[in-house]
């Protein structure tokens, strides 16, 4: 799937296709990412 980059173009594209790497890991360091109440269990589930 693709992701729907329209409906917020001011996101900063290269700091995500970074984060989508985990080489934050690599490097030592942390990723806090921020969210509404209730959106952050997709992921959880759907590797569950």
């Amino acid at each position: 799937t693709e992701f729907d980059w329209s409906f917020n173009p001011k996101l900063p594209k290269r700091e995500i296709y970074e984060l989508v790497t985990a080489k934050f890991i690599q490097n030592g360091e942390h990723a806090l990412l921020i969210g509404a109440p209730g959106t952050g269990n997709y992921v959880k589930h759907s590797l569950m």
